[in-house]
């Protein structure tokens, strides 16, 4: 079996003014935008002017084949990678981070693909950049077989505490250009640790000193307590919801266009 997954944004996907998400999940294929399609890795690009990601997953006999593949509008390739998938992990979940793919968004401009070893599980509306570039570290995008480890751990946050994702074990990462970030082990490096994965204050505040974060649909009022059903959902689809603090959840993919 031969599947592959196309994500296209639609022009109509709700602005970080809309407030409110959609109906429906807030996952990009379910509500609102992108179009999860069963197609063949070749196909070309559907809309004008717009990046293509496609994820392929070939399974011959017991073993399974998996990667994916940016593209620009003409079509040529930006980055295709494999991904990788660890033995006896059953419910690896990796992220497919892809910055400025929301071409229309101000703040939460990236698309956040997760996926199995079935397929595309569902993508969701993110932001691979801190806050203020010029005070916080903006990390590296990731390189090609070299992605980022994410384990369950909790988020110590300026407003909130809450579980949410850990990369690469809290441990140094490359940044683009050097750490401005006075506070942090790694100041005035191209360095920095305690990266993680975690929910937005809000649709207009990323609320990031480094972090990647999780558009929340929520205007911060939640943030303290339940936080936004974008974060939540998502949270829910890598398994962090009922996986144990400490345990792998799967890799961490980034690319900025």
């Amino acid at each position: 079996m031969d599947e592959g997954f196309e994500w296209e944004l639609d022009p109509k996907y709700p602005k970080e003014s809309d407030g409110e998400p959609e109906k429906n999940d807030p996952s990009l294929p379910e509500s609102g935008g992108s179009r999860n399609e069963s197609k063949s890795s070749s196909s070309e690009p559907k809309v004008p002017g717009m990046s293509n990601i496609t994820i392929t997953t070939r399974t011959v006999g017991n073993t399974t084949e998996q990667s994916y593949k940016i593209e620009s509008a003409d079509g040529s390739a930006i980055k295709e990678e494999k991904i990788d998938y660890v033995s006896g992990v059953s419910g690896q979940r990796n992220v497919i981070a892809v910055e400025g793919f929301v071409s229309e968004a101000t703040y939460s401009r990236a698309i956040m693909i997760v996926v199995s070893r079935e397929g595309a599980v569902g993508a969701w509306q993110g932001s691979t950049l801190p806050s203020d570039p010029s005070k916080y570290a903006t990390i590296a995008e990731t390189e090609i077989g070299k992605p980022l480890k994410m384990t369950k751990g909790v988020h110590y946050g300026e407003k909130a505490t809450y579980d949410a994702v850990i990369l690469n074990n809290n441990e140094a990462v490359p940044t683009k250009g050097d750490n401005p970030n006075e506070e942090s082990d790694y100041a005035g490096q191209a360095l920095a640790n305690r990266i993680h994965l975690h929910s937005a204050y809000s649709d207009t505040n990323l609320g990031s000193h480094g972090c990647q974060t999780i558009r929340p649909f929520d205007d911060g009022s939640k943030y303290n307590t339940t936080r936004g059903v974008g974060w939540n959902s998502f949270y829910n689809a890598i398994g962090g919801t009922t996986a144990k603090q400490g345990d792998f959840l799967g890799d961490y993919y980034m690319t900025r266009l």
